[in-house]
């Protein structure tokens, strides 16, 4: 059974995980958005951020086959 302080523990790091990734980008891309109405601003946020999180998750990838093709994961236990 876990402990009041792990349980708010626990909702705190979530809650600043969800901000810090999803609500604040999502945030700054709409008061950034060049639309005129407000469902122009949330679409376009939308497609900024897929379109980030696209490249990034690509970069992140390479970079993970890269590791492999180095035969970097040799020494990694789990």
């Amino acid at each position: 059974m876990m402990m009041a302080m792990e349980i708010v523990w626990a909702v705190f790091y979530w809650v600043i995980f969800l901000n810090c990734w999803v609500v604040l980008p999502f945030m700054t891309e709409y008061v950034t958005a060049g639309e005129f109405t407000q469902k122009g601003k949330i679409i376009r946020a939308i497609i900024n951020n897929l379109i980030f999180y696209s490249v990034a998750g690509v970069f992140f990838v390479g970079f993970l086959v890269y590791l492999y093709i180095m035969d970097a994961f040799h020494d990694v236990t789990f």
